[in-house]
């Protein structure tokens, strides 16, 4: 169960080989570990189960043959052992692979952004963390960085949006990200009344989308895994409870979608 919770995935011909067992043990111990729903057999090894309830193996009738597409940024140094994980991982799992290499490629020509954070949220504090990482790391600059409300019922909304928008073209920024919804919709309304093109003079992107469809126009969003989150914190408990301290500590980074829409498109990507 180790080895499984390091690697996603066993052979059992590989772990026989690293215990010094027979690979008749090995079997036997995954087929009894499976009755107990702690992992999935699978031909020739096993997997964690992608679920805490069901059935550990679906019907072989059922089982779908995927092709699966890897990118690499070089064939050489640190990735070939990689790619040497990633064959692993989809023999067992009855997948195939279609390895590619490539090259980093920053892009020459770059909008310059701007971020503008929702005042009263506990959110604003890691979203603006983030916000000068990722900057730092892309060779963007983190210059304007504002945190004010401005959505349609806060106070001073329009005089607000007119600094952020003078600041902008002071900066040379071509594009904001608001957070949240509501603040990205009053600003693409400030920009419309102000004779703005969205995205041609000032592309936007909204955090949450909740609501961020029913902009005009429909606003380009960042959409947290909500739910996911939820469901994910739930069999993580489960799996505590069941197991107990045999189960190791674990940090889950679930990434947030971006659900591209007209706000953020030129009329060519459209």
């Amino acid at each position: 169960m180790d080895e499984l919770r390091r690697h996603g995935a066993v052979r059992v011909a590989e772990v026989a080989r690293e215990l010094g067992v027979s690979e008749l043990t090995v079997r036997r111990d995954i087929a009894a570990l499976a009755e107990r729903n702690l992992l999935t057999k699978v031909h020739g090894g096993a997997t964690l189960p992608s679920r805490l309830t069901g059935p550990a193996e679906p019907p072989r009738a059922q089982r779908t043959r995927f092709t699966i597409g890897m990118v690499v940024p070089s064939l050489d140094y640190y990735w070939p052992a990689i790619v040497t994980g990633a064959r692993t991982a989809a023999a067992v799992l009855g997948v195939n692979v279609q390895l590619r290499g490539s090259s980093y490629d920053p892009a020459e020509d770059r909008r310059q952004i701007g971020l503008v954070l929702s005042k009263n949220s506990p959110t604003s504090a890691h979203l603006a963390v983030g916000w000068r990482t990722a900057c730092a790391e892309l060779g963007l600059h983190d210059d304007l960085v504002v945190r004010e409300s401005v959505a349609l019922d806060a106070p001073r909304h329009r005089e607000i949006i007119a600094e952020v928008l003078r600041d902008s073209r002071r900066s040379g920024i071509t594009a904001l990200i608001v957070h949240s919804d509501s603040d990205a919709m009053s600003v693409a309304q400030y920009c419309t009344e102000q004779g703005l093109s969205i995205p041609g003079d000032l592309a936007l992107v909204s955090y949450d989308d909740e609501v961020a469809h029913l902009a005009e126009p429909a606003l380009t969003a960042v959409r947290p895994g909500k739910k996911h989150v939820g469901r994910l914190a739930v069999e993580l408990m489960v799996s505590r409870l069941t197991e107990g301290s045999r189960r190791p500590a674990q940090r889950i980074l679930v990434v947030p979608e971006l659900v591209i829409r007209d706000s953020s498109m030129t009329p060519l990507a459209r």
